[in-house]
């Protein structure tokens, strides 16, 4: 045997480890038999599937990869889903049935009176969902957290519609228009 034969023939046989797929898993068989099965040979073919919250690129729920020269191929991966939740004084524009997945982008729009607090109202769905976080902040240049009044060692508070709400706590403080926290 010549020294370049061994290593032509040896790149014909190159094997597959076993695929260490982030948020996904393979199928039974090969996640139990892991041991006899890997490295795998040339042509083997092997199913995968994503966690809940992630999808693959194909978004199929069982994906096929092989075994060749280069690898697994396609190259098995699992990307974290995103959804269009419920958005504080706006609403996202989207497709229904559309799945979202990391690196797709979608717009938002706010209600009257209120305005992204991202210029551009576009979010980008990332490994920890929406980037940058969505919301609708007020135009108003002061909230109206209304009035507020101790009383017997409670608080009374008096909300833009005129109403009293008591509160047994001590301290409070104003976070957002007629929104008080504790």
């Amino acid at each position: 045997f010549s020294p370049i034969l061994l290593v032509r023939k040896s790149l014909w046989t190159v094997p597959c480890d076993f695929p260490n797929i982030e948020n996904g898993a393979l199928s039974d068989y090969y996640k139990n038999h892991r041991e006899r099965a890997f490295p795998a040979q040339l042509g083997v073919k092997i199913y995968y599937k994503c966690h809940n919250g992630y999808i693959s690129t194909s978004e199929e729920s069982w994906n096929l990869i092989r075994c060749t020269r280069e690898g697994w191929n396609p190259m098995p991966k699992c990307l974290k889903k995103c959804s269009p939740y419920f958005l504080v004084n706006g609403k996202y524009q989207y497709l229904r049935g559309k799945t979202y997945k990391e690196g797709d982008e979608i717009s938002y729009v706010c209600e009257p009176e209120y305005s992204p607090a991202n210029q551009q109202a576009k979010v980008t769905c990332t490994k920890n969902d929406w980037s940058p976080t969505p919301r609708c902040i007020s135009n108003r240049k002061h909230h109206l957290c209304s009035t507020v009044k101790l009383v017997k060692k409670k608080i009374i508070l008096r909300n833009t519609s005129n109403r009293e709400v008591q509160s047994k706590q001590r301290f409070m403080r104003c976070i957002m228009e007629n929104i008080w926290q504790t």
